[in-house]
């Protein structure tokens, strides 16, 4: 089998029908084995996207044997949304199919499912941009923000787009970014002021129902801010145009990926990383079901 060919840029990549992509920044392990379960699972070209990352990343990735058309590239480091909305620009594909590297492919079905919904388009009524699990809208009570909203967006870990519909509603300004939207004053400085209430542990339950006055309605709510995470701005914009996603649900979702969440965010390594418990049973999975050892 051969190991992945070695690129420079993105514009050294062949046309594809449809092409996945996983992007690591040290998270060698996880990234790994999203690479080697995503090849052995689902029949298309495979690319990997490094950050620059200092944990011998590269290198492991440069080594593995795949069994599908692979492809490696380093690139500079950016926020998550801000390079998928990059990659939508840059690859030439019809279909592309976002792989977290924290997710592990336990099998081809959901893929093929939302192969099929994208497939099976036949008019432009209604238009299809996407398929997967469209996950959100609900208050963020769990989360200890009952006065915040969580917008609708795919779920971004194991979602496949219509490049072309992505790509016009990026011309559009849309973007792929996760953003937090301030709901009192609402464009002006100080809605973005209050808004920061959300990125601390003391202050992320303060209502100030004082201020529900000043709040506009959003999403068919009244919330004091909306926690736009990675893809919902761009569904909102789908949906502003009366695209569709094509939701397979969740279920599906779940028994075709693992998703170790939280595992590659900077703030949550620490949780996973260096050799806790969860991290030694990856490198186990990966030595018993995938032949690679890791040291």
């Amino acid at each position: 089998m051969p190991t992945p060919q070695l690129i420079s840029t993105l514009s050294e990549l062949p046309k594809f029908d449809t092409v996945a992509f996983i992007i690591g920044i040290d998270t060698r392990i996880f990234t790994t084995l999203a690479a080697v379960s995503a090849a052995r699972h689902l029949a298309v070209p495979l690319l990997l996207i490094d950050g620059y990352s200092n944990d011998g990343s590269f290198e492991t990735l440069r080594s593995l044997d795949l069994p599908t058309t692979s492809y490696l590239v380093r690139m500079e480091r950016r926020v998550h949304g801000l390079l998928i909305d990059l990659l939508m620009w840059q690859l030439n594909a019809k279909r592309v199919l976002l792989i977290d590297s924290d997710v592990e492919v336990k099998s081809p079905a959901a893929f093929n499912a939302m192969t099929a919904s994208l497939e099976a388009e036949k008019t432009n009524d209604p238009i299809l941009w996407g398929a997967g699990y469209a996950h959100g809208d609900h208050d963020m009570a769990s989360d200890g923000m009952p006065h915040a909203w969580f917008p609708k967006r795919p779920w971004i870990p194991f979602a496949l787009f219509d490049r072309a519909r992505c790509v016009e509603m990026l011309n559009a300004k849309s973007s792929f970014e996760a953003k937090h939207i301030g709901n009192e004053f609402r464009g002006s400085w100080i809605a973005n002021l209050l808004v920061k209430r959300a990125y601390f542990t003391r202050t992320q339950r303060w209502a100030l129902s004082v201020l529900a006055p000043f709040r506009g309605e959003r999403r068919g709510q009244r919330a004091a801010f909306y926690i736009y995470d990675t893809g919902a701005l761009i569904y909102e914009a789908a949906e502003s145009r009366s695209w569709t996603f094509a939701d397979i649900g969740g279920t599906l979702i779940a028994e075709s990926v693992a998703h170790y969440d939280g595992a590659t965010r900077s703030a949550e390594r620490s949780r996973w990383q260096g050799h806790s418990d969860a991290e030694l049973r990856l490198l186990d999975t990966l030595r018993t079901q995938y032949a690679v050892e890791l040291s």
